[in-house]
């Protein structure tokens, strides 16, 4: 029950609900990020999280950013 109440805590501070929402987010990230069905573990995730933080570093290269703002 406490875990209940912690989820319910969760999903209003996130303004959505893990299990009726969670077709409507799946969709939302795949337009967002693409097909992400590749994505089985944590190490997928971080994997899939160093590639797009490789390519904001390029597009800020490209955009002369100043490197420490990168950091």
């Amino acid at each position: 029950m406490h875990r209940a109440l912690e989820d319910a805590a969760i999903e209003k501070e996130q303004h959505w609900r893990f299990i009726e929402d969670a077709d409507y987010f799946i969709d939302r990230l795949r337009q967002k990020y693409g097909d992400l069905d590749f994505v089985t573990d944590v190490d997928d995730l971080r994997r899939l999280a160093e590639v797009y933080h490789v390519a904001n570093l390029q597009q800020d290269l490209k955009n002369h950013i100043a490197l420490e703002h990168m950091l």
